[in-house]
C-alpha cells in the first residue's frame, strides 16, 4: 500500500512538473511553417508579358493617358496586361498566373491577384496579338510564334490577362508589372514589365459665371471662392490631373448692355492661393501651383472707375493652364 501512495506520489510530482513546464493559460498562438513542393522539376517561363493600352504609338513602350477627373469624383483609366508562358513539362502542368503592380516610387499599387486564362478564346488572344503587333509591342516573329503556339492543336503556350486601373490622382511615372507563373508541384518563375503613366494637366471648375451683382463706382467688390465643390456661387478650381499646374487669367472688356460703354478688364483681378493681381487686361499668370486632386479656392473683384456710367456690364473671363 505504502508503494501505491509513494508511485501515486511520483506521478502527481510529474504531471505539476509537465503543467508548469507547459505553462497555465487559456489559449495560445504558434507558429505554423512547411516547405511545399517547388524542390525538383523544371519550373514553367514567361515567354512575354505587355500592357495593353498603348496611347503612344510613336514612342517605344506602352504609355497610358489619364482620364481627368470630373467635379469631386475620380476618374479610373481602365487596361489589360498580358503574360504568354510555357512549361517544359507541358502546359497542362501550369496552374496559373498572379500579378502585382507598383508605384514609380516602388511601393505597392495593387494587391496580389490571379490573372484569367484566355488560352481557350482564339478570337480574344488573336485580337490581343494584332493589337500587340500594331503598338510595336511584339514583333511579327513573336505573333506568328506565339499564334502557332497557343493553337489548341499545338498546345505550346498559355496567355492569361488581368485588368488594372489607375486614377487621375495616380502619380505619373514609370510603373513595374509583376507576375509569377506557378505549376502543379509548386515551381514558379517571376518576370516584370514596365510601362509608363503619362502626365495629366487639366482644371475644372465649380462655376459657369462670375456675378459680381449690385457695384458701386470706385468700390471693390468680391465674388469670394471656397474649396465646396457643391457652392457654385463661391468659385471653386480644381486640378483634375496628376502633375501640379500653374494657370493664367485674363478679363476681356465688359460691355453695357444700353449704352454700350465698355469697362477695361484693369478694374478686374483675381486672387489664388494668396496672391492678389490687379488688372487683368493682360493674361496673368499666377504664381501658385494648383496640387492635383485638391479643390482650391479662387477669388474675383471688380472696381469700376469714376466716370463708369450705370448700366449692365457683361465680358468673360479665360481661365488656361500655363
Amino acid at each position: 500500500m505504502q508503494k501505491i501512495i509513494r508511485l501515486l506520489g511520483v506521478l502527481l510530482i510529474l504531471v505539476v512538473s509537465a503543467s508548469l513546464a507547459m505553462g497555465a493559460q487559456t489559449d495560445a498562438t504558434v507558429n505554423v511553417s512547411a516547405q511545399v513542393g517547388g524542390t525538383s522539376g523544371d519550373a514553367p517561363f514567361i515567354e512575354n508579358m505587355f500592357v495593353l493600352a498603348d496611347d503612344d504609338l510613336v514612342t517605344p513602350g506602352t504609355q497610358v493617358m489619364p482620364i481627368p477627373g470630373v467635379g469631386n469624383e475620380k476618374s479610373y483609366k481602365t487596361f489589360n496586361k498580358y503574360v504568354i508562358v510555357s512549361d517544359p513539362n507541358g502546359i497542362a502542368d501550369i496552374v496559373t498566373v498572379y500579378e502585382k503592380l507598383f508605384y514609380p516610387d516602388g511601393k505597392l499599387a495593387s494587391g496580389e491577384s490571379e490573372c484569367m486564362d484566355i488560352t481557350g478564346n482564339p478570337t480574344e488572344y488573336t485580337a490581343v496579338l494584332d493589337d500587340a503587333l500594331k503598338a510595336s509591342l511584339i514583333s511579327t516573329e513573336q505573333y506568328n510564334a506565339y499564334i502557332y503556339g497557343l493553337n489548341d492543336a499545338k498546345r505550346q503556350l498559355k496567355m492569361f490577362k488581368v485588368a488594372n486601373s489607375l486614377s487621375n490622382c495616380d502619380p505619373d511615372g514609370s510603373y513595374k508589372a509583376y507576375f509569377k507563373v506557378v505549376d502543379n508541384y509548386g515551381l514558379y518563375f517571376e518576370g516584370t514589365t514596365n510601362f509608363d503613366y503619362l502626365p495629366l494637366k487639366a482644371i475644372g471648375l465649380d462655376f459657369s459665371e462670375i456675378n459680381y451683382g449690385s457695384v458701386q463706382v470706385n468700390v471693390e467688390k468680391w465674388v469670394s471662392g471656397d474649396e465646396n465643390w457643391a457652392t457654385p456661387q463661391r468659385p471653386t478650381i480644381k486640378n483634375e490631373g496628376n502633375e501640379p499646374l500653374q494657370i493664367s487669367v485674363q478679363g476681356s472688356a465688359m460691355t453695357g448692355d444700353k449704352l454700350k460703354q465698355t469697362l477695361s478688364p484693369k478694374a478686374l483681378s483675381v486672387e489664388l492661393l494668396g496672391e492678389h493681381v490687379y488688372g487683368l487686361d493682360q493674361p496673368v499668370t499666377l504664381n501658385g501651383f494648383l496640387q492635383p486632386c485638391t479643390p482650391t479656392q479662387i477669388s474675383f473683384d471688380i472696381k469700376p472707375p469714376l466716370g463708369t456710367a450705370a448700366d449692365v456690364y457683361r465680358g468673360t473671363m479665360s481661365i488656361k493652364i500655363v
